[in-house]
């Protein structure tokens, strides 16, 4: 009899982009079947913002929020499907900034509004800010609301993400003080929600946890002390002191469970680093070990070329930039394939297997963007789905209103563009055939 490996589960997201108002949100039509080709759907909220102000003064919900919010759990219901709850805590330059501010828009449209007062590093402190007191209180009101929402409707949930990527900014923008804020304002909402499960006898099976940002905790992004230190070779004794530093500064976090977020091709560029997550594993508790989950991750199936007229690129990825001539202004950012991507999965099913996750998320199940668009300069698609070229030039605009560069935008919008099981029309891709191998064997071991 063959021994089972782990029951590991596949998560994906449902996000699309709406076409109408350029802006993302969760498709759930049939002609796209996540609820086919994964055993959990994946609810990032990072687009619909935060209501602060009807949950600072317990007022009316805006109208298009909730619209928002019950067609997604209706379309979740219809389903019958597993969940997995990620929030944004942060938001803002690498997640340094409280939550976006959710209101009601004109012709019955939610607008969603970056927080302000805050460039970045905002004061999470809650004992020397009151306003962070004060939104401490309400985004634990928020996700408390949401939670009761499928709670109420018997939806089963394995795993709720309070705080996608909170360690992104940490040592990069902000310093460790700024973070010690983060996490006390963070571990009080925690308390909050877990409060509310224990209540309901549920405290024990629904792992809450924040989002571990795996390439900031290691130190290997622009400006981190490890930024140079990535190789496709067993990891430096230096790559092992930042990954040490870095576990230093996120183990006063409270949580149930070590979940990661993690995207290697923004920082490696044309290699999967076969030892990269070993290397953390290596280091964590056996409490954080046996726990480990991967709350989200991707590669993409092809490369990204950026447009750098009237501005350059840099935040995102690291690794240098290759000019592409014709035209000299079109620079290669991302260089990726299939291969590299199904590499990249397969490592993480085989990892997944012998150490026992619970679930790995794939951002996402279909592609954002036609592949075309992402590696041609300028923008050109087939005529039906041009939508992927609009909604690039709509965000080099959006970057360049905001002060920014247009470049900048369009790398923006097309960093994640590709990382679908599926393609954009719907066609399966080898990931998607991966992860079916994965789940069939999963299915004969567990009748064996």
């Amino acid at each position: 009899m063959v021994t089972p490996s782990s029951p590991l589960l596949f998560a994906s997201t449902p996000v699309q982009i709406d076409t109408a108002t350029q802006d993302y949100y969760f498709y759930f039509d049939n002609a796209i079947p996540l609820n086919e080709d994964v055993d959990i759907v994946a609810i990032h909220d990072d687009y619909y913002g935060v209501p602060w102000t009807a949950f600072l003064s317990q007022g009316p919900l805006p109208v298009t929020w909730l619209t928002r919010l019950n067609a997604t759990l209706e379309s979740v219901l219809k389903w019958n499907k597993k969940v997995y709850l990620a929030y944004e805590m942060l938001s803002g330059p690498l997640r340094t900034c409280p939550a976006q501010n959710a209101t009601d828009g004109p012709d019955n449209q939610p607008v969603v509004t970056p927080f302000t007062p805050c460039t970045s590093c905002y004061d999470f402190s809650t004992t020397s800010n009151p306003e962070a007191a004060a939104l401490q209180k309400a985004y634990a009101l928020y996700v408390s609301f949401l939670i009761e929402a499928y709670l109420n409707n018997n939806v089963t949930l394995v795993g709720i993400n309070l705080a996608a990527e909170i360690n992104l900014g940490a040592g990069r923008i902000c310093d460790s003080n700024w973070f010690n804020g983060v996490v006390s304002y963070y571990n009080g909402i925690y308390l909050v929600v877990k409060n509310l499960l224990t209540s309901r006898g549920i405290g024990e099976t629904i792992p809450v946890f924040p989002s571990i940002q795996i390439e900031a905790l290691m130190g290997v992004q622009s400006g981190q002390a490890c930024a140079n230190e990535l190789t496709a070779e067993s990891p430096s004794p230096a790559l092992q002191k930042c990954i040490s530093d870095g576990l230093g500064l996120v183990a006063p976090l409270l949580k149930d469970s070590f979940g990661i977020s993690t995207y290697p091709p923004m920082v490696t560029g044309e290699f999967v680093p076969m030892w990269y997550l070993d290397s953390v594993l290596q280091q964590l508790s056996v409490k954080d070990r046996s726990s480990f989950l991967v709350a989200e991750t991707g590669w993409n199936r092809v490369s990204t070329i950026v447009n750098l007229a009237n501005g350059s690129v840099g935040g995102i990825v690291e690794h240098p930039q290759q000019l592409i001539d014709p035209p000299v202004d079109c620079v290669l950012v991302i260089n990726s394939s299939i291969s590299l991507a199904n590499e990249w999965l397969s490592y993480l099913i085989k990892l997944g297997e012998i150490e026992k996750w619970t679930f790995l998320t794939w951002w996402s199940d279909t592609d954002l963007l036609y592949e075309s668009s992402l590696n041609t300069c300028p923008c050109s698609t087939p005529p039906e789905f041009s939508s992927s070229c609009t909604f690039i030039t709509a965000f080099r605009e959006i970057e360049q209103l905001e002060g920014g560069s247009p470049a900048q935008g369009e790398l923006v919008a097309k960093a994640f563009g590709s990382m679908g099981l599926r393609s954009l029309d719907g066609e399966t891709t080898l990931l998607w055939e991966t992860i079916q191998k994965a789940r069939q064997k999963r299915e004969r071991e567990r009748v064996s």
